[in-house]
């Protein structure tokens, strides 16, 4: 009598991979130096089993896709420091050798200069301005300043009286490029000028006017 033997193989099933942004999103924009891409696959699964390892891939612009890094862990960091579109996705590779790739996810990564402003106040020292008596007030001029590389502008600008303490309201047009000041006591004065530019970047320069 032949004897039959029935075999039950269960179908492997392929890991599901799906690839975020730490924070959840499929796309963003930045604009810096550079930028610490945070990739978080940890929503990837493996239905009949687990995950073993974990392909990286990155594409810049029309390049090719390139594998960035592998790991064991479901987040990996990359860092970018050129200008253009970066494209990401996910391998996964399960326990039984079976693999899947993730949705693609998009980084719009300008780079920001490296070249910070300059602060640029018309005059470094002014003396012997008897403003006092005169009832005249001083002309703060900021217009010189530059911003820093082809591309950046000012964010912002501020005027601030370092001492004699308590003097900020002696300045009219504190974020203006063009302000006044007008001290009514006799004694010498400091003043700075912050610019700010779009690269993030600051710079200061300080005025002295000594008033008799």
């Amino acid at each position: 009598m032949a004897t039959v033997t029935i075999v039950n193989r269960k179908k492997l099933l392929p890991p599901e991979s799906i690839l975020r942004f730490q924070g959840g999103n499929t796309s963003i924009t930045i604009s810096a130096q550079s930028y610490d891409t945070a990739l978080d696959g940890s929503a990837s699964n493996d239905p009949d089993g687990n995950i073993a390892t974990y392909i990286w891939e990155r594409k810049l612009d029309a390049g090719l896709w390139q594998q960035i890094g592998s790991t064991a862990f479901n987040t990996y960091t990359n860092t970018v420091a050129i200008t253009g579109t970066y494209q990401y996705r996910l391998k996964a590779i399960d326990n039984d050798n079976l693999s899947s790739y993730s949705n693609i996810i998009t980084l719009n990564f300008t780079k920001l200069s490296s070249v910070a402003p300059e602060a640029n106040i018309n005059d470094s020292t002014i003396t012997n301005y008897d403003a006092m008596n005169s009832g005249e007030v001083y002309q703060l001029d900021a217009s010189l300043s530059t911003s820093g590389e082809v591309g950046t502008s000012f964010v912002s600008v501020n005027w601030t009286v370092l001492s004699p303490s308590g003097m900020n309201g002696k300045i009219k047009y504190l974020n203006q490029f063009k302000a006044t000041f007008n001290p009514t006591v006799a004694g010498t004065y400091t003043i700075e000028l912050e610019v700010v530019s779009s690269n993030g970047l600051s710079d200061t320069a300080l005025l002295i006017i000594t008033v008799y």
